[in-house]
């Protein structure tokens, strides 16, 4: 079941993401922005996807943890379920709701530095890759400004792969 959940998130997210980036035709500013490509009336349909995307994780990170640093998943998965609680209104600050996501990043990565450190080697992966112009998308307008979401891709990538890797 734990497993089910887990492959249940990332299809939840490949599918929603993947659906506003082909939508709009360029990378989200960030996860947080995706909210307002939905109509009004229906952005709470972003609340209710990240809230299914933390939960359904939850229970494979709780496991892989070391028993000692299970808050640190429990705080993970918080962070991101009361960032979807509050999500960003056009045109008003939420100093809450971004504290929230960066707390949620940086424990994501506390906990793959738990279940399997290897992982973090993604990051300088991730810093090469944008920051060497020879690489056509980071020319391209369309990947400029998007490193907000770039970084919450790679926390992504990080924790699930780990997460994956944990069950085998």
């Amino acid at each position: 079941m734990v497993t089910a959940m887990l492959i249940f998130s990332i299809l939840l997210v490949v599918s929603y993401v993947g659906t506003a980036i082909w939508s709009k035709g360029e990378l989200p500013e960030s996860v947080s922005a995706m909210v307002y490509d939905l109509p009004k009336a229906g952005q709470w349909l972003w609340t209710l996807w990240l809230f299914l995307v933390a939960f359904c994780i939850a229970p494979a990170l709780l496991e892989a943890m070391p028993e000692s640093w299970k808050f640190v998943g429990f705080f993970t998965v918080a962070c991101l379920a009361f960032c979807g609680a509050m999500p960003l209104v056009k045109n008003e600050k939420n100093t809450a709701h971004y504290a929230l996501a960066i707390a949620a990043g940086i424990l994501s990565q506390v906990c793959v530095a738990f279940i399997s450190p290897w992982w973090l080697i993604t990051w300088p992966l991730y810093v090469a890759v944008i920051s060497f112009p020879v690489f056509p998308w980071t020319v391209e307008k369309r990947i400029i400004g998007k490193g907000v979401f770039l970084i919450e891709g790679v926390c992504w990538l990080t924790l699930t792969m780990c997460l994956i890797v944990s069950r085998i």
